[in-house]
């Protein structure tokens, strides 16, 4: 079973890539090498979050793919000392003066040996039928490492 985001990465990297605009803007005008460098390290440290690109369940391992630092990696977990969480969050965009229309998201959360090691935001190309189906197989498969123990 594997669940494969909708979004491109290039997308991603466009919409973090506009905040470098700016201190290179300042940087070419005014020679403000050192400031440019201070946001350029506060970007990249704060600013570029894990991109998950695709979940997979293979024989008893939960694999995530994703992207940090525009490097592509890849995590697995032991199905039996993970539990998969879905939450559904309400959300208001917009909290000046009224608020704005409501934004409800899912987040599929990662918990292994009671930590939350990993969150998959749902806003980020994932659907809540794509979430439900990995935790269908993710269920089954669970229960199929635990009928082979003895």
């Amino acid at each position: 079973m594997e669940i494969i985001n909708s979004h491109k990465i290039t997308d991603r990297w466009m919409f973090y890539g506009i905040g470098l605009f700016i201190p290179a803007i300042l940087s070419i005008i005014g020679g403000l090498f050192i400031s440019t460098l201070i946001c350029v390290i506060i970007f990249f440290c704060l600013g570029c979050p894990r991109f998950v690109t695709a979940l997979r369940i293979n024989g008893n391992q939960l694999e995530v793919e994703y992207v940090k630092f525009f490097l592509r990696r890849k995590v697995s977990y032991n199905i039996q000392d993970t539990v998969l969480e879905i939450r559904r969050y309400k959300d208001y965009p917009v909290k000046v003066i009224l608020p704005g229309p409501t934004v409800i998201s899912d987040w599929l959360h990662i918990i292994v040996n009671g930590e939350e090691v990993m969150n998959v935001d749902g806003r980020k190309g994932f659907t809540t039928t794509q979430f439900m189906s990995l935790l269908e197989a993710f269920s089954k498969a669970k229960a199929g490492c635990n009928t082979t123990i003895v």
